[in-house]
């Protein structure tokens, strides 16, 4: 089970190599038609290909699906790395709205709390020195704190691993 498994939109990326290996497969039963063998010093006989266009076209082929699984295989790296815990895209922009709604929260709660200072009587110059509004704005500044560089670094995240997914839709 590779990295990518068990995560949702990584589909493509699993039919894309399954088809890479399938291919090679093939590839390699038709290099072994061209087998030849030939004895050395000692008796022994030992296996070559003969250098030929039909050759040298599997051989063309297989370095191209080689490349194309080794590329396979650093987007899905990246694709684990960038997706970390979550096991979809849609997992992660849920996580990055969670924490960008956490703030709004906190950011209505200040409004709030000042709504409440001014209708007790406290003075619009005062609110910041009210201990429901000071204690608001503390709260909102430990969740800006936790979960503001989160938000961001997930939408970063997304957008990158977005990118690599797109390629092999």
């Amino acid at each position: 089970m590779s990295t990518i498994d068990n995560i949702a939109d990584c589909k493509n990326m699993l039919e894309t190599r399954q088809q890479l290996h399938a291919e090679i497969d093939i590839l390699i039963s038709s290099m072994w038609r061209h087998t030849r063998a030939e004895m050395d010093k000692s008796g022994k006989y030992v296996p070559y290909f003969p250098r030929s266009p039909e050759v040298d076209s599997v051989v063309g082929k297989l370095d191209e699906a080689d490349h194309k699984l080794a590329s396979l295989a650093s987007d899905t790296d990246e694709i684990a790395k960038l997706m970390g815990e979550y096991k979809s895209i849609e997992e992660m922009a849920r996580a990055k709205n969670g924490a960008a709604s956490a703030i709004q929260q906190a950011e209505s709660a200040i409004r709030k709390a000042m709504q409440t200072a001014i209708a007790q009587g406290i003075a619009p110059e005062d609110l910041r020195d009210a201990e429901a509004v000071r204690d608001a704005e503390l709260r909102r500044d430990a969740i800006v704190a936790e979960k503001g560089s989160l938000s961001e670094e997930l939408n970063d995240r997304i957008a990158k691993a977005k990118a690599i997914l797109e390629r092999y839709s």
